[in-house]
């Protein structure tokens, strides 16, 4: 069981298309009771500075820009860097979006400049490197196209229960190349900002939806300049993609025999399924069904065909009755081992848990509102976490208590007492947080 602490404090300000922002993070991750044994990444402070695309001149090119200047620091029991890591990234971009009887081509290109005060030497599958007190200094070129072929459909006039439907097919293929980072093994690793690899690499992706019109609309008898027309809306959309790697070593940042975990894979997937070199990435496929404003259907799946396994398969549903409701879900995920080299914790492999959710309110309605929780592991067949929370609310203040019990064995076994005390348009005080909150 581990527990992560997050702290954050930031500024921003928009302005006509423009973005400044103020950031001072830290994340702590206590991976065990082990005295030490625990990882933080320090953020003091950010500065930003961004754009939206934006027309340049009176041409069909767009252009925008991202900027940034970190102070960081990074510890854990194995690895620790300086107190305080500069970083200073600059990415400025073009592209040209192309319209052609249907078809949408949008060709762009970037160049990125990173440059770090404190650097690492490179990493191996036994060991993560060591801190190297000289600048470092990543730059890249950046090329992508990005196809989207006319929209297929079709229309059935009388589908569901009599409903009109209308079927769609997108699909959309998109080319990205990335080269000149030739020194990737030699980054801290810190955030996002640091998983840059070189790639070469194309993304097929086709995504179907089924939109649904009423048989019958209410309409408004003073707008008769206005014909009555039946508003449809979406009722299913599936999409399955796939990644091709035609550099299957992203420029030597990938290490054989532990989770890489790049800028290619983070946008694609949450599982980090590069442990060896592969062409193929595993096959996704995200399906929504949202049959009124009531109901929600959502099933997410990975499939690894090299692997033969499903690595992820996370189903949610919805119900809303006036103030009552009730959710679940189920999370099946199958990740690839990993090397503890900090402590001798076995890896786990798989996840299989669901979890229900019911109530009455919700934390603003005033007056009464109940919920309540339980989450049941199916690898080890018992009911491992449940919760119960409460609230009442006037005009000027509001009062909620969460029970909470954790059955984990040895590894933690107690119950939990929160509660927190609202005051209109001043804050909430009390011990029970936002993310914890039952609803």
């Amino acid at each position: 069981i581990d527990s992560e602490v997050k702290s954050l404090v930031f500024a921003n300000r928009d302005d006509n298309g423009y973005f400044l922002g103020g950031l001072a993070q830290r994340y702590q991750n206590f991976q065990s009771t082990t005295p030490g044994d625990s990882f933080s990444i320090l953020h003091v402070p950010s500065i930003d500075a961004a754009s939206v695309d934006r027309q340049l001149f009176d041409t069909g090119f767009t252009y925008g820009f991202d900027t940034s200047a970190t102070g960081l620091s990074r510890r854990s029991p194995t690895f620790s860097s300086a107190n305080l890591v500069g970083r200073f990234d600059a990415r400025p971009h073009l592209a040209l979006p192309l319209f052609l009887r249907g078809w949408t081509f949008r060709p762009s290109v970037a160049i990125r400049d990173t440059y770090y005060t404190q650097h690492k030497s490179p990493e191996t599958p036994f060991t993560i490197g060591t801190t190297l007190n000289d600048d470092l200094n990543r730059k890249d070129f950046e090329g992508e196209l990005e196809i989207r072929p006319p929209r297929l459909e079709r229309i059935f006039q009388k589908g569901l229960f009599g409903k009109a439907l209308k079927h769609t097919i997108e699909p959309r293929v998109t080319y990205r190349y990335v080269t000149g980072v030739d020194n990737f093994l030699g980054v801290i690793r810190f955030d996002n900002a640091d998983i840059v690899s070189n790639t070469n690499e194309a993304e097929f992706a086709l995504t179907q939806r089924i939109y649904m019109k009423p048989r019958t609309q209410k309409c408004d008898d003073n707008e008769r300049e206005n014909p009555c027309s039946r508003v449809a809306t979406e009722l299913l959309s599936w999409e399955v993609a796939q990644k091709y790697f035609i550099d299957p070593r992203f420029g030597g940042a990938l290490v054989p025999g532990v989770r890489n975990v790049l800028e290619s894979t983070v946008e694609f997937t949450g599982i980090a399924f590069l442990t060896q070199p592969r062409n193929f990435s595993p096959i996704t496929s995200r399906l929504r069904i949202h049959t009124s404003r009531r109901t929600d259907l959502q099933w997410m799946l990975d499939y690894d065909q090299r692997k033969g396994q499903i690595n992820l398969s996370n189903i949610f549903f919805d119900y809303h009755a006036g103030a009552f409701f009730i959710g679940g879900s189920h999370a099946l995920l199958h990740a690839p081992g990993e090397l503890f080299l900090s402590s001798a914790l076995p890896s786990v492999e798989k996840f299989n848990q669901f979890r229900i959710t019911s109530g009455f309110g919700n934390p603003s309605r005033r007056g009464f509102s109940l919920a309540g929780n339980v989450g049941y592991d199916l690898n080890f067949t018992t009911l491992q976490y449940s919760a119960v929370q409460t609230s009442y609310n006037w005009d000027c203040c509001g009062l909620n208590f969460e029970y909470r019990r954790f059955l984990l064995g040895p590894v933690r076994n107690e119950s939990q007492y929160r509660f927190a005390f609202s005051l209109a348009n001043i804050g909430t005080f009390g011990n029970l947080r936002r993310q914890e909150r039952v609803f």
